[in-house]
């Protein structure tokens, strides 16, 4: 677009230029505008469309910059504030070079113009000219030795640069390590803060104590966390769910060259009460979810497929992500019904979500809302496969070909080459690899019933798009306990494996949006293989395809396999 609009002004002089007969001979052949030999016959249009663009440039970037730099006064974030303040400084210096080079080569440009370009002493500012005019490029090469430290680098030395700041930092990086501080340090205040307090006011002494002071006092801590389950019985806590509790901190941020004070940061913890009994259901042990975000700011933040920001706490238990403003409506729609749902399914494999905030960031940005989960994967081992399962159409695969080349000496077996191994499998490659969970019957049967349960709910509340997620290691029966693991660990019926299971991504309502989607997919793919489904088929095809493959028992797993090998038969053959 910059390309493209720079092209057509130079079009529009050049045709204005040709018009009006205002080409020629210029001084050095700088340009094709003719020059005039009497300094008191100016030809104008030399000046406004040489030093007119120039100057425009130059006014425009200026203001740019002044602009931004005001806006950087206003106390930025952290990691933000240092990759910013970096960057002006690194933009204020092209803009200097640039504006003393235009200085200095239209003052000798006009000198030697006001001596009618003619004589010895017009002729040596001609020279000085086209010398300071070739000079451009060195110009930005010695502003770019200084913007990147090079002279420091080729002396052996290292940069100075701010603490923690890398030379090529990209700005987006700063922005989600700040977003992942200041929500961290948001639900720790919200935690400390109590509910009875909120939102009628606060004390003096927890308005005025920095956010990222870690001696915070924890007298008023946990107080939320009251909200018992009987509690909700007595009637009148329906108010409860549109609870907010509202914290305005100050936030100390410290450089290694200044300190500034960011003081409004607007956080917003949405109904409390009733998710510190989600977390009271879970077996959540309130000290021991606090301290799991005590520790998270040397997390790094990372961002998803969705575009959403993400990132585990440090002991991996729970997952801090960003949501839309139409998802956190829809939770705060449904979390009266998904609370109830809770209480009476204790066992169910619903994301279990622990929390519900919101921050206002800096001037110049909306409102960010993001939602507390647990990790359905959450394990000190490590998993070796992992599933996003959605109900996909996914036919059972064909073994590679195998061909065997005879020779005289050897025999030797060809096949493709196998596929590196993937961190997340999806419907295809789970059903292809025979997959399933080698559970009791019993064990089966509750889990059916409960994923039926699960879905069903689900379905009742419009919801679509959702996954299974599943997670398999081995297990050591010598050495690890079955009553140290989570509630929604299953353990193989030969104690050899461990499956974690969970119903994930459950915020996705069956709106406009989603019709449309489903309307246009449906004309063009199989409708078996796209996602876009009203909730009611979503569910039918979820439930069935873990049914089919998931839950499957092992003699259905050996006849499928036999199936598939006896079909495989005519792959096989000899050159």
């Amino acid at each position: 677009m910059l390309r493209g609009s720079t092209w057509s002004i130079s079009s529009l002089s050049a045709a204005s230029i040709y018009s009006l007969h205002l080409y020629g001979v210029s001084s050095l052949n700088i340009c094709w505008i003719r020059r005039t030999l009497d300094a008191r016959e100016p030809n104008d249009a030399n000046w406004i469309f040489l030093f007119g663009p120039v100057l425009a440039v130059w006014f425009v970037s200026f203001a740019v910059l002044l602009f931004a730099t005001f806006r950087f006064a206003r106390r930025q974030m952290d990691s933000t504030y240092r990759s910013k303040r970096r960057s002006l400084l690194q933009y204020f210096r092209y803009l200097i070079m640039y504006g003393a080079f235009w200085v200095v080569c239209g003052g000798l440009y006009y000198s030697a113009y006001l001596r009618s370009f003619s004589g010895r002493s017009a002729h040596h500012i001609e020279l000085a000219f086209m010398v300071a005019l070739g000079s451009y490029p060195l110009l930005v090469g010695v502003v770019w030795g200084v913007n990147t430290d090079l002279l420091t680098h080729l002396q052996g030395g290292d940069p100075v640069l701010e603490p923690n700041v890398g030379l090529t930092e990209h700005f987006s990086t700063s922005l989600r390590k700040d977003l992942m501080k200041y929500t961290t340090v948001g639900i720790i205040r919200s935690l400390r803060e109590p509910s009875e307090d909120s939102p009628v006011r606060r004390t003096d002494k927890s308005r005025s104590q920095p956010l990222s002071d870690p001696n915070i006092s924890r007298s008023q801590s946990m107080s939320s966390a009251s909200a018992r389950s009987d509690e909700f019985e007595d009637g009148g806590t329906h108010l409860w769910y549109a609870e907010k509790k509202r914290l305005a901190t100050t936030v100390r941020l410290n450089t290694s060259k200044l300190q500034v004070y960011y003081d409004k940061l607007g956080f917003t913890d949405y109904a409390p009460r009733v998710f510190a009994n989600l977390r009271a259901i879970a077996g959540i042990d309130p000290e021991a979810y606090e301290s799991s975000f005590v520790g998270t700011l040397s997390e790094i933040a990372s961002e998803g497929k969705s575009g959403m920001l993400f990132y585990f706490t440090s002991d991996r238990r729970y997952i801090v992500k960003t949501m839309t403003k139409d998802e956190h409506a829809f939770l705060l729609r449904m979390l009266p019904s998904y609370h109830a749902y809770v209480r009476t399914q204790p066992s169910t494999l619903l994301c279990r979500f622990l929390g519900c905030h919101s921050m206002q960031l800096p001037v110049g940005w909306d409102k960010m809302f993001f939602v507390v989960m647990e990790n359905v994967l959450s394990t000190h081992h490590e998993i070796d496969d992992r599933y996003d399962l959605k109900g996909l159409f996914a036919p059972v695969l064909q073994p590679p070909l195998r061909v065997f080349l005879k020779d005289d000496q050897t025999a030797r077996l060809l096949s493709p080459p196998q596929t590196a191994t993937k961190q997340l499998w999806h419907d295809h490659e789970f059903v292809a690899r025979g997959t399933y969970l080698n559970v009791a019957s019993t064990a089966r049967l509750e889990l059916l019933t409960q994923m039926t349960s699960d879905i069903g709910f689900l379905q009742e509340m419009d919801i679509m798009d959702y996954s299974c997620i599943v997670g398999i290691r081995e297990f050591d029966a010598e050495t690890e306990s079955t009553e140290l693991l989570p509630k929604n660990a299953i353990v193989s019926a030969d104690a050899k494996k461990v499956y974690y299971l969970g119903f994930i991504d459950i915020l996705q309502s069956y709106g406009l949006r989603w019709k449309v989607q489903n309307l246009v997919l449906s004309l063009v793919r199989d409708k078996r293989t796209i996602t876009a489904l009203p909730p009611p088929e979503y569910a039918l095809r979820f439930l069935s395809f873990l049914h089919a493959h998931l839950l499957r028992s092992s003699a259905d797993g050996s006849a499928s396999f036999k199936s598939m090998t006896a079909r495989s038969s005519f792959n096989y053959g000899t050159l």
